[in-house]
């Protein structure tokens, strides 16, 4: 079934403003930490970057009202915390690694 969505000008100029922010800042960290599935999603003054292998319980938040759009610097800080934080390996994703790490319930247990 297809839908038909209306949207002001002003909605639509944001949503698409959103999107090539979530854009950049994605394949930023698949460029810097490849193999691993990022998630990035913008809405209001934020944008939250997490990682899927990480359980996507854990994040980076940035915030747009206060910085402005993330330079490359704060993106592959963002990254590489999320990553320590989980004892994942920052070069590239390894899968054998990645199975022999510590779970409790099926997710990775985060360093804290």
């Amino acid at each position: 079934m297809s839908e038909l969505i209306v949207s002001s000008e002003a909605s639509f100029r944001s949503e698409r403003h959103h999107k090539a922010i979530s854009d950049t800042i994605g394949s930023k960290l698949a460029t810097l930490y490849p193999g691993y599935k990022w998630r990035v999603e913008v809405y209001g003054g934020i944008a939250d970057a997490s990682c899927v292998h990480a359980s996507g319980r854990a994040g980076y938040t940035f915030n747009l009202v206060r910085d402005g759009i993330p330079d490359n610097a704060a993106i592959m800080r963002a990254g590489g915390v999320v990553l320590e934080r989980f004892k994942l390996n920052r070069r590239a994703f390894d899968e054998h690694e990645y199975r022999s790490l510590p779970r409790f319930c099926g997710l990775l247990l985060p360093e804290w």
